[in-house]
């Protein structure tokens, strides 16, 4: 009759000790690798979050005004349309120091 190997003392410790141990390790590296999926899963909702609102942003401080120089000027000249106030320049966009830029916006045609 021949021994198994899981009879000798070899065996005996192989199954008793280093298979247990091989599996706590595995189950420690899994865990750790679900908790990296989890904050790399975060990460790339919170990058998402803030292009975004870096997009909402970019497209609410846009001011298309829809006229040339020469119109501009006459508008400056003037004044705000909504309150009277003195405009001033910022670049090629008309600020009024009340109103801001929405007298100055281009006006969207509703359908």
């Amino acid at each position: 009759m021949a021994i198994e190997f899981f009879q000798t003392v070899m065996g005996q410790k192989f199954y008793g000790v280093d298979v247990p141990s091989i599996t706590k390790s595995l189950e420690l590296i899994a865990k750790h690798m679900g908790v990296l999926a989890q904050r790399i899963e975060r990460e790339e909702e919170a990058r998402q979050r803030y292009e975004k609102e870096r997009q909402h942003e970019m497209e609410k401080f846009g001011v298309d005004e829809g006229k040339n120089d020469e119109q501009q000027e006459k508008q400056a000249a003037g004044g705000c349309p909504k309150c009277g106030a003195k405009v001033e320049r910022h670049g090629n966009t008309l600020v009024c120091p009340n109103c801001g830029t929405e007298p100055f916006e281009k006006q969207e045609r509703q359908p």
